[in-house]
């Protein structure tokens, strides 16, 4: 699943560089909660196998929203702050809205009877959530460290085409 869907995401986003990148976030979130799964000694049962395909799919939808307002904006203003806040402020909100429907979706099944229902729930719910976060704070991070270089000599050529 990791190599198609890298492979995806480099196709949708139309730049190798910003296909990998974009597979750090919806890495991490799978990560995460497979070592809360260790930590908390939660089994690895039929319910909670599927923990990682469908939190791959919930964190690829924020992610590939957001990274392509990015590319969109980086493209026409060759400016890496700009291009984060504008992505922002355009997926942002969505990006919010719909994992904190989900989280509270996947938070019913803790109602359940079931021991693993109620577990399914919760660390999907959980995923969603650390999704979101890393999508939010960590992802911009990983723009301004990858492409403030480009950036940086951008500005330098053009000061210099000034002068």
């Amino acid at each position: 699943a990791f190599v198609v869907v890298t492979l995806l995401m480099v196709l949708l986003l139309g730049s190798l560089k910003l296909g990998l990148i974009a597979m750090v976030p919806n890495l991490m979130p799978v990560a995460m909660i497979m070592g809360i799964m260790h930590f908390c000694s939660i089994p690895i049962d039929m319910n909670n196998i599927l923990i990682a395909s469908i939190s791959m799919g919930l964190a690829v939808d924020d992610t590939i929203h957001l990274l392509h307002q990015f590319r969109l904006n980086h493209q026409r203003t060759q400016n890496v702050e700009e291009s984060i806040r504008i992505a922002m402020s355009h997926s942002g909100r969505a990006m919010v809205s719909t994992t904190m429907i989900l989280v509270l979706g996947f938070f019913v099944y803790m109602g359940a009877e079931m021991q693993n229902i109620q577990r399914f729930g919760l660390l999907i719910g959980l995923t969603a959530l650390l999704a979101l976060l890393i999508d939010l704070f960590f992802a911009p991070a990983l723009l301004r460290t990858f492409y403030a270089r480009q950036s940086t000599r951008t500005t330098e050529m053009i000061n210099e085409a000034h002068t």
